[in-house]
């Protein structure tokens, strides 16, 4: 699978996962468990480095407000943020009767092509006007 998915209940604890969500994110396997509070995953991950300047209790609250959201509306939202160096988009899918699907791919490669096609854009116009 080409991108790692995490599900999440209503009470914001860990249903499945798949190893491609663990290594995005560099995350020690043996450490996940069914049914794990979205807190020790938090710590788990600011643990792991892929979170730095932010605390794990800073990271709940983002996170709790990203599911809350996520539940109150009924299309998919999607956020990007720079994790150990990578580009990773999260797509929070609502799931009623399930919870919440969270998707996370991590996109620097797709990144890093968008942006040299836009200085290559810039270079075409700028060449075309002078």
């Amino acid at each position: 699978m080409p991108y790692g998915f995490s599900i999440w209940d209503d009470e914001q604890r860990l249903l499945l996962w798949n190893r491609t969500y663990l290594e995005i994110y560099g995350l020690p396997g043996d450490r996940f468990t069914r049914r794990m509070p979205l807190s020790e995953v938090c710590e788990i991950t600011v643990a792991a480095g892929n979170h730095p300047g932010t605390s794990a209790a800073e990271l709940l609250a983002e996170y709790r407000r990203r599911l809350a959201r996520a539940a109150a509306t009924p299309t998919p939202i999607t956020f990007e943020k720079r994790i150990r160096g990578r580009t990773v988009k999260t797509t929070y899918t609502p799931t009623p009767g399930l919870g919440t699907v969270v998707t996370h791919e991590d996109i620097t490669e797709r990144t890093l092509r968008e942006r040299d096609l836009e200085t290559q854009n810039i270079r075409f116009d700028a060449a075309l006007n002078s």
